[in-house]
């Protein structure tokens, strides 16, 4: 019993009948249609996260380890006139700063600008503007542009990692391969996280010297640290994100400074007597000499009670 013919295999039968009675030009057409579609491989678009609809841009300017604020600050200056004079940016922001420690040392200044677009701007054409003009102008430090909070097409990201245990070597080959990357036409961006070497300044602390001034270690490092990298005094909420208030002195800004940085000594260290001028005479002598000691700290207690770093 046959089987009826749907309205299906009525509509293909014919086709494939055809196919099967000319296998010749059958694979013919296929092999034309294989090349058709490899041809049409460079129109196909590539990018994971478009860049449709984006209206926020993200420019980040990184300084070398030890640029003080004030450069930083001309720096970033001359990425906002770019920005002000750029076609289709409407407003922009700066967020300039940058954390660091004594103990941990610099890690330099940032500055990351945030850019709103104008509705009718082109994302794309703005980027590649402010690039150029950016790279022409010759401006201080790293300047990366990019999407908010990442680069966009993240799939696009490569990632090269060096190791090695000389740290100069790595930062030389480090720079090479930014370098060579730069000078590649289909590389946009090439950046690196390697930091450049940092001298360090070893502060011994005579803990004997320093408990007769009635000082500590801790309080000694306080001071220092202040000195160099400033307090911070308090905090700051700007888009749900807190920003340090630090209060930069500066009193330290070279070895010969750190060296005569002055000390405050308690009152109650600045006021005892000196015990061996008492010891040098008789007892008379020792009585009197206690008595002078004793006024010579008096005395003195109508001058700031400090001591240089050096003394200690």
């Amino acid at each position: 019993m046959r089987t009826p013919v749907t309205k299906l295999q009525k509509t293909y039968m014919p086709t494939l009948g055809w196919a099967l009675r000319h296998p010749l030009i059958t694979l013919a057409i296929a092999v034309v249609l294989l090349i058709g579609t490899l041809s049409m491989t460079p129109l196909l678009k590539t990018e994971f996260i478009s860049t449709a609809g984006q209206n926020t841009l993200q420019i980040t300017q990184e300084f070398k380890p030890g640029t003080s604020l004030e450069t930083a600050s001309d720096g970033a200056e001359k990425v906002e006139d770019i920005l002000a004079e750029t076609e289709g940016v409407s407003v922009y922001s700066l967020d300039l700063g940058g954390e660091s420690s004594i103990y941990s040392g610099s890690q330099g200044i940032t500055g990351t600008f945030y850019a709103t677009l104008d509705e009718s701007a082109n994302y794309d054409q703005v980027e590649s503007t402010l690039k150029k003009t950016i790279k022409q102008a010759g401006i201080p430090g790293t300047v990366n542009v990019g999407l908010k909070g990442g680069s966009g097409g993240t799939s696009q990201t490569i990632e090269v990692q060096l190791q090695g245990t000389d740290t100069q070597a790595l930062q030389k080959a480090a720079e090479q391969v930014v370098e060579t990357l730069k000078g590649k036409d289909t590389v946009s961006e090439a950046t690196s996280n390697a930091q450049a070497a940092q001298a360090l300044i070893d502060i011994s602390v005579d803990n004997e010297k320093a408990a007769k001034k009635g000082l500590t270690e801790y309080g000694i490092g306080t001071s220092v640290a202040r000195a160099i990298d400033g307090q911070i005094v308090g905090s700051l909420t700007v888009d749900d994100e807190s920003h340090n208030i630090r209060l930069l002195n500066r009193d330290a800004t070279s070895l010969e400074d750190l060296r005569d940085l002055k000390l405050s000594v308690p009152q109650m260290a600045a006021s005892m007597p000196s015990r061996g001028a008492g010891g040098a005479g008789n007892t008379g002598g020792g009585a009197s000499g206690s008595t002078a000691g004793s006024g010579g700290a008096t005395g003195g207690g109508s001058e700031d009670a400090t001591i240089t770093l050096d003394e200690v």
